[in-house]
């Protein structure tokens, strides 16, 4: 009996040993993954408590920085004031000591007021020396030094009667000038500029880049323009069409011809577009600019170079309508003077 029971025995202990192994070897493995990820838990919090140490650290360190800098403000403002103090003693000594030696103390407000009134003292005493010097002239001279001062007295009696008497040419020139309006301000009211239409264009006979133009601005007859479109405009865009002409330029030949205005274009990296009115302008019709006076010069003087001068604050804006300063061009009650697609443009 005993002998068919030992194997038996044996066996069932080999399958204990088996599933104690197995069952050990199961728990041991989680037991060691759970144990590195608190290590790298414990990893990650220990570098986050380095970084909240060096901010601290550096926080620290501008904290007694302003500390000392407060210190040493505290120290240089209190030796400021002991050396204020002690500035005022020496002052005060140094001035009973004038006092006691006989000198007059004045009060100045500052080192100007100063030089103001010493320059007051001197032009009375230089005043004071020139009248005791004219009082004492006649009484001490001589003979010969009392005729030398009567020719001189008798030269600035006449000097004295050609100063009484009007200089005609000075006194005409200065008349001109009073009698005259005040010359307006240098802006675009100084410009004649109105719409016009041409009637007739062709190219220059002596210009490939000239347009010779026939443009009706309201006058009796039309006027000459002669304007460098040619590479820029086709003619036909040209024909009929309403421009906006600076009529008050001084007339001046361009090859040969007569050009007596100029046609305003719109102007920016080499494309030129002509500034168009409103399309129901008429010829003459005059293009103003909000808040300037149009008040135009029959012809603009070449020497005072008004259209110059004008010239650089002549803009087209956002909307590309032509501008002075900002202020924009129109026709009263018809619309305002713009480019076809042109923005910031110069007007020339």
């Amino acid at each position: 009996m005993l002998r068919r029971l030992t194997p038996l025995l044996s066996r069932s202990c080999s399958v204990l040993k088996c599933s104690i192994y197995v069952t050990n070897s199961c728990s041991i493995r989680p037991l060691y993954k759970f144990q590195m990820d608190r290590i790298e838990k414990i990893l990650l919090a220990d570098d986050d408590i380095e970084k909240k140490i060096m901010a601290l650290r550096s926080e620290v360190s501008d904290v007694e920085a302003r500390i000392i800098d407060n210190i040493l403000i505290e120290r240089l403002e209190k030796e400021n004031r002991e050396l204020e103090e002690e500035i005022q003693k020496y002052r005060n000594e140094l001035t009973q000591l004038e006092l006691a030696n006989g000198r007059r103390q004045i009060a100045f407000a500052n080192i100007l007021q100063q030089s103001k009134i010493n320059e007051i003292i001197s032009t009375k005493e230089n005043a004071v020396e020139e009248k005791s010097k004219d009082s004492l002239a006649p009484q001490n001279v001589s003979k010969t030094d009392d005729a030398a001062y009567n020719v001189e007295s008798k030269k600035v009696k006449k000097e004295q009667k050609k100063g009484d008497k009007p200089d005609k040419k000075k006194s005409d020139k200065s008349e001109v000038k009073k009698d005259g309006a005040e010359e307006p301000p240098v802006d675009v009211g100084r410009l004649d500029l109105r719409v016009g239409k041409i009637v007739h264009i062709e190219k220059h006979p002596d210009a490939d880049s000239l347009y010779v133009e026939k443009v009706e601005i309201g006058r009796k007859e039309p006027i000459t323009v002669v304007s460098g479109l040619v590479k820029h405009i086709p003619i036909e865009d040209m024909l009929n069409s309403l421009v906006v002409i600076l009529a008050n330029l001084k007339p001046a030949k361009m090859r040969g011809i007569t050009s007596e205005g100029m046609v305003m274009c719109a102007s920016s990296d080499g494309v030129v577009e002509v500034l168009r009115p409103p399309s129901e302008s008429v010829p003459g019709d005059v293009v103003t600019c909000s808040g300037y006076i149009n008040s135009p010069d029959a012809v603009l003087n070449p020497k005072k170079k008004v259209f110059e001068t004008v010239a650089p604050d002549l803009k087209t804006d956002s909307e590309m309508i032509a501008t002075y300063k900002g202020e924009r061009w129109s026709v009263e009650s018809k619309g305002f003077v713009k480019a076809q697609t042109l923005k910031g443009a110069n007007i020339k």
